[in-house]
């Protein structure tokens, strides 16, 4: 029997998520419980959005009454500051389906809905898909594979009889692969083939590396230079199993295992968010500038060593440079041509 809970009570679970969120103290099997939770229904996700709007409403309201006490303080130690940042999870999961929306903010991007394909290839074998900056948009295979494309990245299918085939040009996604004993699956990236038959995995292609992370299922991967028939294995193969990153590059390659919230981190941005976890401010910029139309400038060694920790919604990068302001002793210029980020004079 399947357990139906009252209105009360999914009040009552979504205020308490919300009120997590902004606690600071939010831990990553923390995160992944409130993703599953608004996912699984409806209700959830329409409540813990409402929770959200009053929250958000609270604080307005205690910013207006009170802008003209409050100062911010820059000479906190740097630990205190970096330990502030949790502070960016105010706009965790503000893109949850149905709530995204930067038709005000002209300088951010227009993101599509995580949640909704604009086209489906139901009915095509062969086609091209491609993302524009700031662009996040979830598509349907003619398998119905399910394949989330992430900002700046192109995709060519190519589906025959024997096989299911496509090429990485450029870019990250997350492919959903259905299950097909009779058909593998063939991911080509430069120097390296990825072959599946039914998993969930994650692939980075950046200039010169291919990363790697399995969700779920088996995923093996080659040298492209040595082509496999059909479902065909080489003891030279690398295989990823379930909560395993692989780090490739013609350097050679590095395969972290038990990594399970580490993967769930590198695919957060299918929800809108990213969280970093003590990250230094160069790593931040190098995410934040994927899906800017514009560039971002560190001026100096010192800013670009500033460490950061926390989760941030990718359709509010105002307010994410405003809350550096307010934790770091740093200026944010944001002008027609760059954002500008250096250490604010004393």
């Amino acid at each position: 029997m399947v357990k139906v809970h009252s209105s009360d009570e999914i009040q009552q679970q979504a205020a308490i998520y919300v009120a997590r969120l902004h606690s600071g103290e939010l831990t990553a099997s923390e995160e992944i419980a409130i993703q599953n939770w608004c996912s699984s229904s409806a209700a959830h996700r329409r409540e813990f959005q409402h929770q959200i709007a009053i929250w958000d409403s609270c604080t307005q309201l205690y910013e207006a009454s009170d802008s003209d006490m409050r100062k911010p303080k820059y000479k906190m130690a740097f630990g205190i500051a970096a330990a502030a940042m949790i502070v960016l999870a105010v706009s965790f999961l503000s893109v949850l389906p149905g709530s995204m929306s930067n038709s005000e903010r002209p300088d951010i991007v227009q993101q599509v809905d995580l949640q909704t394909s604009p086209y489906a290839a139901t009915d095509q074998t062969s086609n091209t898909y491609i993302t524009q900056v700031g662009e996040v948009r979830t598509i349907t295979l003619a398998d119905n594979t399910q394949v989330t494309l992430n900002t700046d990245t192109q995709i060519n299918v190519a589906f025959s009889d024997t096989v299911r085939e496509l090429t990485l040009v450029r870019g990250e996604a997350f492919f959903d692969v259905a299950k097909d004993p009779a058909k593998v699956f063939v991911i080509h990236s430069g120097e390296r083939t990825i072959r599946v038959i039914g998993t969930k995995f994650n692939v980075r292609k950046n200039t010169d590396s291919l990363q790697v992370a399995v969700t779920e299922g088996l995923v093996a991967v080659h040298s492209t230079s040595e082509p496999r028939q059909g479902f065909e294995h080489k003891p030279d193969d690398t295989l990823l199993r379930a909560g395993t990153i692989g780090a490739f590059s013609t350097a050679g390659q590095l395969i972290s295992t038990d990594q399970t919230d580490k993967v769930n981190r590198l695919q957060s941005w299918r929800t809108g968010q990213f969280r970093f976890d003590n990250e230094t401010m160069q790593t931040v910029v190098d995410e934040l500038s994927r899906y800017q139309s514009k560039p971002i400038v560190l001026v100096g060694d010192k800013v670009k060593n500033l460490r950061i920790s926390g989760v941030y919604s990718l359709s509010d990068q105002t307010t994410l440079f405003e809350v550096l302001e307010q934790v770091l002793p740093i200026r944010v210029t944001n002008n027609r041509h760059q954002i500008l980020i250096e250490i604010k004079k004393s």
